[in-house]
């Protein structure tokens, strides 16, 4: 049995909901359309934000995207307070493809920014470059170190005594 009071991450995270549930209310009440005035997937172009803007709104956006589950819960209260004709599914699949329009306005944003055949940025090929090779190689190599029987963590087992049974059944 889980004390809700003394579970302090699950605590916040119902608070958490519990927020979002009443700004999706209030917003439906006052009737602010639903994507318009996310401030995620703003309807604002590019170009108002600026590249820094554009930037740390992708960041964010990337950040709430990939987190467990949290996306899927604010489609399904969106879905839940928003009348529509289609059903959760459909609904998941036009916040997918909404969501994947943001991605390609805001790399094409990026792309607009540089000039044709300009080299990338330092700090760029750094973080994917250097830092997504040493990960991919710490990814592969972890198995072979952690398992070897070379390796420093393991220790070995001597086989003091066996035991070995033969039986022979004659038909």
């Amino acid at each position: 049995k889980i004390e809700f009071h003394s579970d302090v991450a699950l605590c916040i995270y119902y608070c958490l909901c519990m927020l979002y549930l009443g700004v999706c209310f209030v917003q439906r009440k006052i009737g602010l359309p639903g994507v318009a005035v996310d401030t995620l997937r703003t309807a604002a172009s590019p170009e108002s934000q600026g590249i820094l803007g554009e930037k740390l709104r992708y960041l964010l956006w990337t950040i709430h995207y990939y987190m467990p589950f949290v996306d899927d819960i604010r489609v399904i209260i969106d879905w839940s307070v928003v009348p529509t004709s289609l059903d959760l599914f459909m609904y998941f699949k036009v916040e997918d493809a909404h969501s994947w329009l943001f991605r390609a306005r805001h790399a094409m944003y990026i792309r607009r920014q540089s000039f044709f055949a300009e080299p990338r940025d330092k700090c760029e090929k750094i973080t994917f470059g250097w830092l997504l090779l040493v990960l991919l190689i710490v990814v592969i190599m972890m198995p072979l170190v952690i398992f070897s029987p070379v390796s420093p963590t393991t220790e070995a087992v001597p086989i003091t005594t066996g035991t070995m049974t033969l039986d022979f059944t004659v038909a």
